[in-house]
C-alpha cells in the first residue's frame, strides 16, 4: 500500500470540503444502520465502498505534503499491525493505549480534512477507509480486493487483542478482579463470575475493545444496588421462576381451590403474597389476588375466633375462650394492616413455623427469590456519537465558523452603536452593552441559540460571541470578535486546556501584528491542531488563513 506521489486538485477547495461533508454524512447513516442491525447486505457494502471512493477523491484534492506524510505513516502502521485494517471507532480507547501515535496521527488527519466541519471523532472511521482505498490506488487487483474487503461501515471489536501479562492476571485475581468468558462473538461478549464491585471496570474494558453489549449474571439485589446505565434484565436462569407451564398449573390450582387456598395463602407475609400474585398473573391471565386473599384469610380467622370464643363460654372451656380471643385480636390487627402490602403479617403460629424455612432461604425484602436468585443482565455499550448528533437540531451541527462569518459579513451597525465598542471613562460601565442589545435584536435566531455565549472585554476592546464543543479529547472553540474598526472570526481545535481562551485570543487579536502572525501565535499559545482566522473590514474578508499543525 502506497500513497500516489502526485495528487491533483480538480475542484474549488470549498466545493471539495462541502462535498466531503455530504459524503461522510451519507457514510455515517449506513454505519448507524449497521450498528443497529449488526448486519449489512452486499448492496449496502457496495454503496459504502463507492462513497469511500468519492471521499478518497475529495481528500486527495485537499492533500498537501504534511497530510500525505501522515497518511503514509498510517498505512505503514497498518502494514506493521494488520489488526488496524479492521479499526473501528468503537475500538478507539483500545488503540489510544496500544498504539497512541497511530491514534493521534489519525486524529490529525481527520481534523485536517474536516476543519470547521468537525463535529465528532467518529468520522475517523470513514477517513481511515478512504486512506486504505487511496493506499491501493496503484496496486494489483488482488491487493485491492484484499483491502476492499476491510472497507466496511462497521468492523466490530478489536481483532486478536494482545494477551495480558501474567503479573496483571495474578494481581487481578488476588484483588478479586477476575472473570470467566462464556461466549465471545463479533459484537457481544458474555462474562460470568464477575465480582459486582469490579463490574464498572469490566464494562469499561469491554467498551474499549469495541463490543456492542456485555452479558453477565448477577443477583437482583446487586442489579438494583449498582444502578448500571443502559442495562436491562433479559431473564432469570438457574431455577428461573418465569416458567409458563408451571405458572399455568399454579394459577389453575389456586383458581379451583379458592376456599382452601385463599385462607392459607392470605396468611403468608405480604412480600410472598405479592410475589405469588406477580408469578400467577402472567400474559394478562388473572391468578392470585393478594388483597382478596388477605381479606379472606382475615375474615376466616375472625369468624373462627368468634365461633371458638362463643363456644368456650357455652361449654365453660377456657382453652376455647383464650384461643378464640387470640384469633379475634390477631385477625383484627391483620385486617387493619391489610391495606399495606409491605406490612402484612403472617397469621397463626402453625403457619409461621411451616413457612419459616422458606422465608429464611429466600428472604422477605423483595419476595420469592427476587434478591437471591441470579438474573441475566445485558449492558448495551453506548459509543455511537453520530446517533446522538442526529437526535439534535440542525443548528447544533451547524458550521459555526460560517454562521459567525455570515454575521460579520452582514451586520452594519449605526455609528453610535459602533462607538459603544470604544472604551473611555465616559463608556466604562456601559461598554459593549448597547452593541450586544443591537446585535441580538438584529440577528433573529441568536437569542434562541443556547450554545452561544458572549463576553464583554473592556481591556482589549472586543465584544465576543463564542461557542465551545467537546469532541473526544479535543475542544472546538469558535469566536466572533467585534471591535469598532474590524471583526475577526476564529475557529480552533485543541487538545490543550487553556483558562479563559477567549480573553487570550482577544489579547493576540488586539496586538499590532499582521493577521498571519496572529494566526500563528494563536496556534502556538492555544496548542491548536487546526486554526482558521478571517479578518473582516466593512463586511468584506480582508485576510483568511488556515493553519494545520
Amino acid at each position: 500500500m502506497t500513497i500516489p506521489g502526485r495528487l491533483t486538485v480538480e475542484l474549488d477547495e470549498q466545493d471539495v470540503k462541502s462535498d466531503i461533508v455530504k459524503i461522510i454524512d451519507s457514510m455515517s447513516k449506513i454505519r448507524l444502520e449497521s450498528l443497529k442491525n449488526s448486519q449489512l447486505s452486499d448492496e449496502q457494502k457496495d454503496e459504502y465502498l463507492h462513497l469511500t471512493y468519492r471521499l478518497t477523491s475529495g481528500i486527495a484534492g485537499l492533500s498537501d505534503q504534511k497530510l500525505i506524510e501522515r497518511m503514509e505513516y498510517i498505512i505503514k502502521s497498518m502494514e506493521k499491525d494488520p489488526r488496524l485494517l479492521h479499526y473501528d471507532y468503537m475500538q478507539d480507547n483500545y488503540w489510544k493505549r496500544d498504539n497512541q501515535k497511530f491514534n493521534r496521527t489519525l486524529d490529525k488527519v481527520v481534523i485536517s480534512v474536516l476543519g470547521d466541519n468537525l463535529h465528532t471523532l467518529e468520522d475517523k472511521h470513514h477517513v481511515l477507509q478512504a486512506i486504505k482505498f487511496l493506499g491501493v490506488t496503484e496496486s494489483p487487483f488482488e491487493e485491492k480486493e484484499r483491502i476492499y474487503g476491510t472497507i466496511l461501515p462497521f468492523n466490530g471489536r478489536v481483532k486478536n487483542p494482545r494477551k495480558r501479562n501474567k503479573l496483571s492476571d495474578l494481581i487481578g485475581k488476588i484483588f478479586g478482579y477476575s472473570y470467566r468468558i462464556e461466549e465471545d462473538t463479533e459484537f457481544n461478549i458474555k462474562v460470568n463470575d464477575i465480582d459486582p464491585e469490579f463490574l464498572e471496570d469490566i464494562i469499561r474494558e469491554v467498551q474499549d475493545y469495541g463490543y456492542k453489549a456485555l452479558e453477565t449474571v448477577m443477583t437482583k439485589a446487586d442489579f438494583d444496588r449498582l444502578k448500571i446505565p443502559n442495562a436491562q434484565i433479559t431473564d432469570a436462569p438457574n431455577g428461573n421462576i418465569n416458567n409458563g407451564s408451571l405458572q399455568e398449573i399454579v394459577r389453575k390450582s389456586i383458581r379451583y381451590t379458592l376456599p382452601l387456598s385463599y385462607p392459607l395463602l392470605g396468611s403468608l407475609s405480604g412480600s410472598l403474597q405479592n410475589k405469588i400474585e406477580e408469578y400467577t398473573n402472567f400474559d394478562d391471565k388473572k391468578g392470585f389476588n393478594a388483597n382478596h386473599a388477605c381479606s379472606t384469610s382475615c375474615t376466616v380467622e375472625l369468624v373462627s375466633g368468634a365461633i371458638a370464643f362463643c363456644s368456650g363460654f357455652s361449654y365453660n372451656n377456657y382453652l376455647l375462650i383464650c384461643g378464640g380471643a387470640y384469633l379475634l385480636i390477631e385477625g383484627l390487627q391483620r385486617l387493619f394492616r391489610s391495606d399495606y402490602p409491605d406490612r402484612r403479617c403472617i397469621g397463626f403460629l402453625p403457619l409461621i413455623i411451616a413457612t419459616s424455612p422458606f422465608l429464611l432461604h429466600y428472604g422477605t425484602k423483595d419476595g420469592i427469590g427476587n434478591d437471591k436468585k441470579n438474573i441475566n443482565v445485558k449492558v448495551k455499550i453506548q459509543l455511537n456519537e453520530r446517533e446522538k448528533i442526529y437526535d439534535k437540531t440542525q443548528d447544533d451541527n451547524a458550521n459555526m465558523f460560517n454562521y459567525f462569518a455570515n454575521i460579520a459579513r452582514n451586520i452594519a451597525a449605526p455609528e453610535n452603536i459602533e462607538n459603544n465598542l470604544v472604551w473611555t471613562t465616559q463608556n466604562h460601565n456601559n461598554y459593549g452593552k448597547n452593541f450586544s442589545s443591537y446585535l441580538y435584536k438584529t440577528v433573529q435566531d441568536l437569542s434562541q441559540r443556547q450554545d452561544c455565549q458572549h463576553v464583554i472585554d473592556k481591556k482589549n476592546q472586543f465584544y465576543n460571541l463564542f461557542t465551545t464543543k467537546q469532541i473526544g479529547d479535543y475542544t472546538k472553540l469558535t469566536i466572533l470578535a467585534f471591535s469598532k474598526e474590524e471583526k475577526y472570526v476564529l475557529s480552533l481545535i485543541s487538545a490543550k486546556q487553556i483558562q479563559n481562551p477567549v480573553i487570550t485570543a482577544n489579547e493576540i487579536l488586539a496586538s499590532n501584528k499582521q493577521t498571519l502572525e496572529k494566526a500563528q501565535e494563536l496556534t502556538e499559545r492555544l496548542g491548536s491542531e487546526y486554526t482558521h482566522l478571517s479578518r473582516f473590514v466593512k463586511g468584506d474578508i480582508a485576510n483568511n488563513f488556515e493553519i494545520i499543525s
